[in-house]
C-alpha cells in the first residue's frame, strides 16, 4: 500500500505543470492583441484629427503640410513603431496555441513567418514615412520628402494588407480544423481576409491621389478588417483561458 502512493504522488504532481502554461497563451494573446486595437485606435484619431493632405499638392506645398503637422505625425509614427510590440506577441502567441493542437505544424510555422513579414515591411514603412517627416522640418528636397511620402503610404498599404490576409487566413484554417476557439472567430477571419484580398485590385488604379488607389483610402478598409478580426480573436481567446485555468487548478 505503501509503494503505491509513492508512485502516485509524482505523477500527479506532473500533470499540473502543463495547465498554467498552455493558459498562459490565450491570456497573453487577450493582452497583446487588445493592446494592439488600443493603440491603432488612438493612431486612427490621431490620423484623422490632422486630415489627409489635399490632393493635386505640389512639392513645396506637402513639404509645408508635413512641416505645420510636424508634432502630431511624429506621434503618429511613434505610435506605429510601438504597435508592432504587441503584435509581435500577439503572433508569437497564436504560434503557441495552434502548435499546441493537431493542426499541421506548417500552419503554426507559416502564421508566424507572415506575423514576421508584416514587422519587416512595418518597420520599412514607418522609416519611410518618418525620413519624410524629419526631412520636411529640415532642409530637406521637396521632391525626396514627396518620393518617401508616397513610397510609405504605398508600402503601408496593399503589400501589409496581403500579410494581415493571409495570417487571418491561416488563423482561421487552423480554428476550423481544430476547434480552438469558436467557429464564427473563423468566419470573421475568412471574410475579413476576403476583404483584403478584394482590395488588392487597386494595385491597377494609376492616380496616387484617388481614395481606390494603391496608395489611397482604401487602406483604411484593410486596417479596419485586422482590427475587427484581433479583437474578435483576443476576446474568444480570453474566455476560453479562464474554463482552462480552473480546470487546471481544480485538478
Amino acid at each position: 500500500m505503501q509503494t503505491t502512493t509513492d508512485h502516485t504522488t509524482p505523477a500527479l504532481a506532473e500533470t499540473p505543470a502543463a495547465g498554467p502554461g498552455h493558459a498562459s497563451a490565450p491570456r497573453l494573446l487577450r493582452a497583446a492583441g487588445l493592446s494592439f486595437v488600443g493603440i491603432n485606435v488612438a493612431f486612427l484619431v490621431l490620423v484623422f484629427s490632422i486630415g489627409s493632405p489635399p490632393p493635386n499638392l505640389d512639392d513645396p506645398k506637402l513639404v509645408a503640410y508635413l512641416h505645420d503637422h510636424a508634432a502630431l505625425l511624429t506621434t503618429v509614427t511613434l505610435l506605429s513603431y510601438l504597435s508592432l510590440i504587441p503584435f509581435a506577441v500577439f503572433v508569437a502567441a497564436v504560434r503557441s496555441m495552434i502548435r499546441d493542437t493537431s493542426a499541421p505544424r506548417w500552419v503554426a510555422d507559416g502564421a508566424a513567418a507572415l506575423g514576421a513579414a508584416f514587422v519587416a515591411i512595418a518597420f520599412v514603412d514607418f522609416g519611410m514615412m518618418g525620413a519624410a517627416q524629419a526631412s520636411a522640418m529640415g532642409q530637406g528636397d521637396p521632391a525626396t520628402v514627396r518620393t518617401l511620402e508616397e513610397l510609405g503610404r504605398y508600402v503601408g498599404t496593399v503589400p501589409s494588407a496581403l500579410e494581415w490576409g493571409l495570417l487571418m487566413a491561416a488563423v482561421s484554417l487552423a480554428i476550423a480544423m481544430t476547434g480552438l476557439l469558436p467557429r464564427w472567430v473563423a468566419w470573421v477571419g475568412w471574410m475579413g481576409a476576403a476583404a483584403i484580398l478584394v482590395t488588392t485590385a487597386s494595385l491597377y488604379v494609376g492616380d496616387t491621389n484617388s481614395f481606390w488607389a494603391a496608395d489611397g483610402g482604401i487602406g483604411l478598409l484593410d486596417t479596419l478588417a485586422l482590427l475587427v478580426w484581433m479583437t474578435c480573436l483576443s476576446v474568444a481567446a480570453g474566455r476560453a483561458a479562464f474554463p482552462g485555468h480552473s480546470q487546471g487548478t481544480s485538478t
